[in-house]
């Protein structure tokens, strides 16, 4: 049995996401539940009640048996920040980059001689607030943490991690806001809305993403045939590592049942090849209700008018894909419409 809950975690102009999942044995006629709990990333720090009232009507239950931070933007911690001042719910073992733990190979791998081990600590902190609330609190609640990186497993493989590794990870550390290469990787572009065409360029040429984003963790989830691929803010560069990954460990990214568009459905995080390399059935995005830049209408149609395959867009409503799980009687989710005017980026 299996429940995957992609909460309405956005706000009405920025995207967020927080993704709730049970598996195992459950019921809603009896709080005797055989299941694991995860939780992927807590959105906005609003979005906490909706976390703490999903588990109780749903899930009937407050032990998050695991957590995964993908990465330390606002959008995705801030709401886990709060939710560990509830000590009623319960979290057994956290996901969650600690890149206070590598300032010394980031030392080293900086352009900047000037560098020292304490000032790399001490930029992180400045420009890493959140993040370092969220392990203080860990510490504080003494709960266990790993990095996710590449290679680590959950729940005898159940949770796999694909990215990053930790060598793509530190070398990201060194371009983070205040950091020494902070800005090197950016590319500028203006927006321009345009009809769409089906014949037309769905894809930028040279798609680039922040290095926080580029260093959040990918996370396949694979249960009795049932697979999704959650992607936190990930970009091109690191999905592209995160798929040799997969072959060179014989995991099968075909015939996935959903996949989640990155980065609230940036044009700058996919690229024609990942949307070709990748077998899903079905696409998810959680970004604002009414935005030009999130979800890109263009790639949406992509996805739909070329690739042929549903996509799912959340803003207001949860999101539920299950399998052999008890019926909620909610409405079936419906398929993003076919856009007529979309968003384009010309590259300056």
């Amino acid at each position: 049995m299996i429940e995957i809950d992609v909460l309405p975690s956005s706000s009405d102009k920025k995207g967020a996401d927080s993704i709730l999942l049970r598996f195992g044995t459950f019921s809603y006629d009896t709080n005797k539940n055989s299941q694991k709990v995860v939780l992927i990333d807590g959105g906005y720090k609003e979005n906490t009640k909706r976390i703490q009232t999903h588990l109780d009507e749903f899930y009937d239950t407050k032990r998050i048996d695991l957590l995964i931070c993908t990465h330390p933007d606002g959008d995705h911690i801030n709401g886990a920040v709060e939710l560990l001042n509830d000590k009623s719910i319960i979290i057994d073992k956290v996901l969650v980059h600690n890149p206070w733990d590598y300032s010394y190979t980031v030392n080293r791998k900086s352009s900047d001689n000037r560098t020292t081990a304490n000032s790399i600590e001490t930029r992180l902190e400045n420009s890493l607030s959140s993040l370092d609330d969220f392990i203080s609190k860990l510490d504080e609640r003494k709960i266990e943490y790993k990095s996710p990186f590449a290679g680590r497993e959950e729940f005898s493989g159940s949770i796999k991690i694909l990215g990053p590794t930790k060598p793509f990870y530190t070398k990201k550390i060194t371009e983070f806001p205040g950091m020494p290469d902070h800005g090197k990787w950016s590319e500028s572009y203006s927006p321009e809305i345009v009809n769409y065409d089906e014949d037309m360029k769905h894809f930028v040429d040279e798609p680039e993403t922040s290095a926080r984003n580029a260093s959040s963790a990918i996370v396949l989830f694979e249960y009795k045939g049932f697979k999704v691929l959650f992607t936190g803010d990930a970009g091109v560069e690191s999905l592209e590592l995160a798929i040799k990954f997969a072959e060179e460990n014989n995991i099968d990214l075909t015939n996935l049942d959903y996949m989640q568009i990155p980065h609230h459905g940036s044009l700058k995080n996919m690229s024609k090849a990942l949307a070709d390399k990748i077998e899903t059935n079905q696409y998810f995005v959680s970004a604002p209700s009414n935005s030009e830049k999130h979800p890109s209408k263009l790639l949406l149609n992509y996805f739909q008018n070329k690739l042929n395959k549903k996509v799912f867009h959340i803003s207001t409503n949860t999101l539920c894909m299950s399998k052999n799980a008890p019926t909620r009687n909610w409405s079936s989710a419906e398929n993003t419409p076919l856009f007529d005017k979309v968003q384009v980026l010309i590259k300056k």
